[in-house]
């Protein structure tokens, strides 16, 4: 339901900034290019967050059933790449809001992104490992060794594949933040150095 109303809202301010053709200048000529240019960024940051939240719950079921200490030593970085998010986002809304200049330098969320995925790469080698001790210590015969074998390797396709979409979508993310960023700049200016202050 909130998703349908996002999406209608995307629909619905592009038809406002169709009108604004038509509307009369009083103070002075307006750009809708930066505006529409932010509307897209934000839609297509919207999509690519539901395939991220799609993704998440699939790619890693694995462990999350065997191995609990590895999905909290994630929380850590996963908190820090959602914080970074929020904080740009809500940077930018109070911006855009108070018709405000944003700050020249906001906190990395591909940094944050980069950290993340490379604590789930570690993680998910470490499993890799237990999982292949694990079976030669139990002994089990061959042809259960094997059915099984093929069972976790279907199952690891697919949990990989919901990864590769978890990260491209967080790439997307990212990219579609840093195009938030420079259209949101454009449209509300940017705060100077307090040298260019004093020189002005």
């Amino acid at each position: 339901m909130l998703e349908a109303r996002l999406r209608e809202g995307f629909v619905r301010m592009r038809q406002l900034m169709e009108l604004t053709r038509h509307e009369m200048r009083l103070r002075a000529p307006f750009n809708p290019l930066p505006y529409s240019a932010l509307i897209a960024a934000c839609e297509s940051f919207f999509e690519h967050l539901v395939q991220v939240r799609q993704s998440s719950l699939y790619f890693q079921p694995n462990m999350a059933a065997s191995d609990p200490a590895a999905i909290a030593s994630l929380t850590v970085p996963r908190r820090d790449a959602v914080a970074v998010i929020l904080m740009n986002l809500y940077v930018l809304a109070c911006a855009l809001r108070a018709d405000k200049p944003v700050p020249r330098y906001l906190p990395s969320a591909a940094i944050a992104r980069r950290r993340l995925l490379d604590c789930m790469a570690v993680m998910e080698a470490e499993q890799v490992r237990r999982s292949e001790v694990d079976g030669k210590g139990k002994g089990v015969e061959d042809g259960g060794r094997e059915r099984m074998g093929h069972e976790e390797g279907k199952g690891r396709r697919w949990a990989d594949v919901y990864q590769y979409a978890f990260s491209g979508a967080l790439t997307d993310i990212v990219e579609n933040l840093q195009e938030m960023q420079r259209y949101t700049k454009e449209v509300c200016g940017e705060v100077g150095w307090e040298s260019d202050e004093l020189v002005a």
